[in-house]
């Protein structure tokens, strides 16, 4: 465990060394160049950055080859790999080297169009950071295979130091010369130096008499077919590190996008420290999967997710609470004011793309680059499709909120990590045999249910199945089935109630037992969320979907099924129960409204209560909808259905504001991609920004089902209601 930690504090002190550096030294540069040339040296700096990255995708497939022959203990396969990856990165270490050196003249134009002088001085400048690409492709090679030997401090101890030194040159070369050539001459031959170390380290670790780059074809294609795609991460990460800053300057203008630029320095180490502290989780997953011991492998990742979690947790707290304040005391009261808004927007962004760390190392290391770089590639889209749809509407905070899709589809990461475990450990082998969750040996659990006890309008040809979310027993369907067997239970009784459970739902279960106890009797429990919906098909229903409150509800009355039925609705804000009733009415003629109730904000007095429950008695509604809150709503219903003479009660949320068009619905493709909690907090953020970060909360706990690390029972009183107990040793 000392080790982890001192891999991770290390990791983090590469990715804090040179930006700290930068703060810390910029002033005093600025000074010793002169303004026109600190901005030749930054753009040198900006182009560096850019080249590097492309020229040196491929040591995450470095680390990966490099543990997985380590844990075979195969050292001639070590060092073919080692010499074949010196040889990728040697060719595009190059290939990238050469564009910049001819790409120099046009990008010197633009820069120095006002100071023609300097033209010289940033055309060789950028020639010699084209070297400076050659020789980080190489480096790449020595740090990602000291890293796959788990050696962090050795191999950030020589690498961090250069890039330290080359700032102190920066402020020292120019009191000889002030050009900024000699400046990256000089960061140059540092460079070279510490790469010369670097290789001395790596052959004395290899054992090798030589670590010359080749090309062997196994280890090349091998390095190829993974480094292929941890490259396009790599580039999907350039674009939506650069994308929201450009497309905000040319529709907000300059102190728009600076007042941007700010809030996402400032959030943007949650994720870096996150990623740089974590990486030595890579080779040490990509070593217990060549191993083939699950078990180490698992507790690796609930382990890495925990510290993950608490992290990014801690941080956006931090953020949260005081980042105004640091605002103002580092860039002053009138720049923390213009910030206040977007600073939060921005920091859950960050953390959204943080949390995705763990699972995004894990799936490297048992070699499903594609699925990282595919979500990658996807949530850059999406920024961008979103910026185009957002700033026209809500300028600034738009450009902030398209920055949460990326973090949004980062996380789907720990799907393919949940399903590959579940098409392990699943076993399904007969109608009443459901697919279970693996126990902590990863061998599968099984629990044959007797449909004796379940309604026969409910188990009609097939029994009916639910997947275990976090203990909470959640009904595997999609909208039809859902509405075929509520039909069957408003036809041949008894009278019962419906949820639509939601992550807020599930956290709210665990946290109480009486919402859990309201889940655990209803009648059905709707997956009205798609992480529900998530869950369960990694736990083998394929078939289930996400069935919403507003939807169901839109759908009884729409179908002359259901026709006949007379409805109350109770719930929603001072007269929207009402419009309702008149919009449905509108919409169905054939509706039946049997009455409207409005509570106040508050709980009911007893007095208020009975005369409730007589006005509903009086009325004798067939349908009660109930729009309040969750989970106000589904213990209302638990402790009022004995009470009320009605077949069906129906616990909704905001269907009421949905329905009448209060709150827009939201879009299709929203819904399937998992998004439908961003398009509620556009249109509500200051309060529904809060329940976002609790309901954060949900991958923490999920992370523990899966892997096996808690045991999330259902209540075995859930069989009653005809869904089998998911009980683990």
């Amino acid at each position: 465990m000392r080790a982890y930690a001192a891999n991770a504090a290390f990791g983090a002190l590469d990715y804090i060394a040179y930006p700290a550096g930068m703060l810390l030294l910029a002033p005093v540069i600025l000074r010793a160049l002169g303004i026109d040339r600190f901005g030749i040296w930054a753009l040198d700096n900006a182009v560096l950055m850019i080249g590097a990255i492309l020229a040196s995708g491929f040591g995450d497939a470095n680390i990966r080859a490099v543990a997985q022959a380590r844990a075979r203990r195969d050292s001639e396969e070590l060092i073919v790999t080692v010499r074949s990856a010196f040889g990728i990165h040697l060719v595009l270490g190059v290939l990238v080297a050469s564009a910049v050196w001819l790409a120099a003249p046009a990008l010197t134009h633009p820069a120095v169009k006002m100071r023609e002088e300097l033209a010289g001085d940033c055309l060789w400048s950028l020639r010699i950071t084209a070297g400076l690409i050659l020789l980080r492709a190489l480096e790449t090679v020595c740090v990602s295979t000291q890293r796959a030997f788990n050696r962090y401090g050795t191999a950030i101890e020589v690498s961090a130091s250069a890039r330290v030194v080359s700032l102190f040159l920066a402020w020292l070369v120019p009191g000889f010369d002030k050009s900024v050539t000699a400046v990256l001459a000089a960061t140059l031959a540092t460079n070279a130096l510490a790469l010369c170390i670097q290789l001395c380290q790596l052959k004395r670790l290899l054992g090798a008499a030589r670590i010359t780059p080749v090309l062997r074809a196994a280890a090349a294609r091998g390095l190829l077919g993974f480094g292929v795609f941890t490259w396009l991460q790599a580039a999907a990460g350039l674009l939506v590190g650069q994308v929201d800053r450009l497309v905000a300057g040319v529709a907000l203008g300059a102190s728009a996008v600076a007042i941007y630029a700010i809030c996402v320095q400032l959030a943007q180490p949650i994720y870096g420290i996150t990623a740089a502290g974590l990486h030595f989780l890579f080779p040490l997953l990509a070593s217990d999967s060549a191993h083939g011991s699950h078990r180490a492998l698992r507790r690796s990742i609930a382990a890495a997710f925990a510290a993950n979690f608490t992290f990014v947790a801690l941080a956006l707290a931090v953020l949260l609470l005081f980042g105004r304040m640091i605002l103002a005391h580092w860039m002053g009261a009138s720049v923390a004011g213009a910030a206040a808004s977007v600073l939060p927007i921005a920091a859950c962004g960050s953390a959204l793309a943080a949390l995705s760390v763990t699972g995004s190392y894990a799936l490297l290391a048992m070699g499903r680059p594609r699925a990282v770089a595919i979500l990658n590639i996807v949530g850059g889209l999406a920024m961008a499709g979103a910026l185009v749809l957002l700033i026209p509407r809500f300028g600034l905070a738009g450009v902030a909120f398209s920055r949460l899709l990326p973090g949004c589809v980062a996380l789907l990461v720990y799907i393919p990590l949940a399903s590959r475990r579940m098409q392990r450990s699943a076993q399904p082998d007969s109608a009443s045999r459901l697919p279970l969750f693996a126990d902590a040996r990863g061998q599968g659990a099984s629990c044959t249910v007797s449909y004796d006890t379940v309604p026969k309008a409910l188990a009609n040809d097939s029994p009916r199945q639910c997947a275990n979310v976090l203990g909470v027993s959640i009904d595997a369907v999609d909208m039809e089935r859902a509405l075929a067997m509520i039909g069957a239970r408003l036809r041949h009784g008894p009278k019962g109630y419906v949820c639509a459970v939601d992550v807020r739902g599930v956290l709210e279960a665990i946290r109480h037992q009486a919402v859990a106890d309201a889940y655990a009797h209803a009648t059905l429990a709707l997956p009205d969320g798609t992480p529900t919906v998530w869950v369960g098909r990694a736990q083998g229903f394929h078939a289930m979907d996400h069935v919403t409150g507003p939807g169901v509800m839109q759908e009884i009355f729409r179908r002359a099924e259901f026709a006949g039925y007379s409805h109350f609705f109770y719930g929603g804000n001072p007269g929207v129960a009402d419009e309702l009733a008149a919009t449905l009415c509108r919409q169905f003629p054939w509706t039946k409204i049997a009455g409207t109730y409005t509570p106040p904000f508050r709980e009911l007095a007893p007095a208020e209560e009975e005369e409730l429950v007589a006005d509903i008695r009086r009325r004798q509604p067939d349908i009660v909808w109930v729009g309040i809150s969750t989970p106000q709503q589904d213990l209302w219903m638990r402790r009022m259905l004995p009470r009320l003479d009605t077949r069906m009660m129906f616990g909704v949320g905001a269907a009421f504001d949905f329905l009448t068009g209060h709150i827009r619905l939201c879009p299709a493709w929203m819904k399937r991609a998992g998004l439908h909690w961003l398009h509620r907090l556009a249109q509500d953020p200051a309060r529904l920004w809060r329940r976002n970060v609790r309901n954060t909360a949900f991958l923490w706990h999920i992370a523990l089902q899966l892997t096996g690390v808690r045991n999330y029972s259902m209540r075995a009183d859930e069989q009653l209601a005809g869904c089998p107990a998911f009980d683990r040793d």
